[in-house]
């Protein structure tokens, strides 16, 4: 038995799971960029917010990318979020809010 879920770039899954994470967060953080929500297997999903930095030289800015919030989510079978690990907040930031760089 296959426990994989069949992908598609316009899965409803997909975006339902990626709204409910961004409204646990209380909307998009600040710099927000994007979101990325991967279901892992069965009723697993990895769900990444990714968020932009401005980094600033004496020269030159370049806008760097990182993983700010990161989550494994399980869902019951209409996909509402029945748990996360860590629990979905605002506070619950990659390396005190410095993210994993892309």
């Amino acid at each position: 038995m296959d426990r994989r879920r069949k992908k598609s770039a316009d899965d409803p899954a997909k975006k339902y799971v990626s709204t409910q994470v961004i409204e646990k967060l209380g909307g998009k953080p600040k710099n927000f960029h994007s979101i990325r929500a991967s279901n892992i297997f069965d009723n697993k999903w990895r769900v990444d917010v990714f968020c932009e930095k401005q980094i600033q030289g004496e020269t030159t800015s370049v806008t760097n990318t990182t993983i700010d919030y990161s989550y494994f989510i399980s869902v019951d079978e209409d996909n509402n979020i029945i748990k996360s690990e860590p629990e979905i907040d605002i506070t619950s930031n990659l390396i005190d809010g410095k993210g994993f760089t892309l």
